[in-house]
């Protein structure tokens, strides 16, 4: 059962995440990418980034292949945050047939006690997202919604790879949700439980879930 309540386990397959209505009209369908961390130069790492490029290849050709409506890339696209991480990824990301859309994950974005340049949260921005973070952007018949859980305007996230969703974020979610139809939010780090509270609330015309720890 791990750290998921006994409530969150559906027939022994794992967390619910989301209940939708029956299909209406034409399907969507999204691929989701987690955790790539693109490194162009390691080699024989015990957490296997000297695969990383490989991986991200396969993964882009089968979402060519399957010509799904768009690839959401969950965070931590890069290993550290160098800028020739973010080069090489966007080398590869090139190469994707479909819309790319992605929010930050701890590895992304500046930190403290690096001894590299990371390109700022604005650049990310600008460079995956619809130009804004958080965001909505409809694909399909789904909304997809975009929140930034690895940085905070006041710092608090700089020395740590723990997330956090901000205030802000939270009003603008509860602002938001209400008017999209049926929205699938995507974050790197696990909701808090207070989030999730808000969350299932505003979302809970649509049967949405999600497990708490």
């Amino acid at each position: 059962m791990g750290a998921h309540t006994r409530s969150s386990i559906v027939g022994g397959r794992g967390p619910l995440v989301g209940r939708f209505p029956a299909p209406r009209g034409r399907s969507t369908t999204i691929a989701v990418i987690a955790d790539p961390h693109v490194s162009p130069d390691a080699e024989g790492t015990w957490k296997l980034y000297h695969r990383t490029e490989a991986r991200v290849m396969t993964a882009i050709a089968d979402i060519n292949r399957l010509a799904v409506d768009a690839a959401v890339f969950v965070g931590d696209l890069t290993r550290d945050g160098h800028c020739r991480e973010f080069d090489r990824l966007d080398e590869l990301l090139d190469q994707c047939a479909v819309p790319v859309l992605a929010v930050p994950g701890n590895h992304d974005v500046p930190k403290e006690y690096d001894d590299h340049q990371t390109p700022p949260l604005l650049e990310f921005i600008s460079q995956y997202t619809p130009g804004s973070l958080p965001f909505v952007e409809r694909v399909g018949s789904v909304d997809i919604v975009g929140i930034n859980t690895a940085w905070m305007p006041d710092g608090s996230l700089d020395e740590t790879h723990s997330g956090a969703i901000s205030r802000a974020q939270l009003d603008w979610l509860e602002r938001t949700l209400p008017e999209t139809e049926t929205p699938i939010i995507a974050m790197h780090h696990t909701a808090a439980p207070g989030a999730t509270t808000l969350i299932a609330q505003t979302m809970s015309s649509t049967g949405y879930r999600m497990p708490t720890n």
